[in-house]
């Protein structure tokens, strides 16, 4: 089952690529380093998980960053926001409710609005 996707995808990749040979190439090969630098900065900032998750997006959407170079690029960034986002939540969130103050009941809600805001913008460009 797995062999089979692989080999359709690799298929519609070549495909792809054959409609125009030397654009597509060219898209291809610029789009491969900004996912090389993307998944850099990904992994140095967030570590393993952001970077499979932003790897198996780019390769599994391949013929459709082919039509639009950019998409592989703001896949990146939307995954930058989501694991911000993580990390806010976890850093800020998690202990100013444990605070159990109006201020720290305040503050939560603050930090949960700035949270919810990135998370939907992070949705927005990861399905872009």
């Amino acid at each position: 089952m797995l062999s089979t996707w692989v080999k359709k995808w690799f298929v519609s990749v070549i495909e792809k690529i054959l409609e125009d040979p030397l654009k597509n190439v060219f898209v291809f090969s610029v789009s491969a380093a900004i996912v090389y630098y993307m998944a850099k900065v990904l992994y140095n900032s967030y570590g393993f998980l952001a970077l499979i998750g932003y790897i198996f997006a780019c390769l599994y959407g391949a013929t459709k960053i082919i039509d639009e170079p950019r998409r592989s690029l703001m896949w990146g960034v939307g995954y930058f926001f989501a694991a911000t986002t993580t990390n806010i939540f976890f850093e800020m969130f998690v202990p100013e409710i444990k605070g159990e103050t109006a201020t720290s009941s305040l503050a939560a809600i603050v930090i949960l609005y700035v949270i919810a805001i990135i998370w939907f913008k992070s949705r927005e460009l990861k399905n872009y």
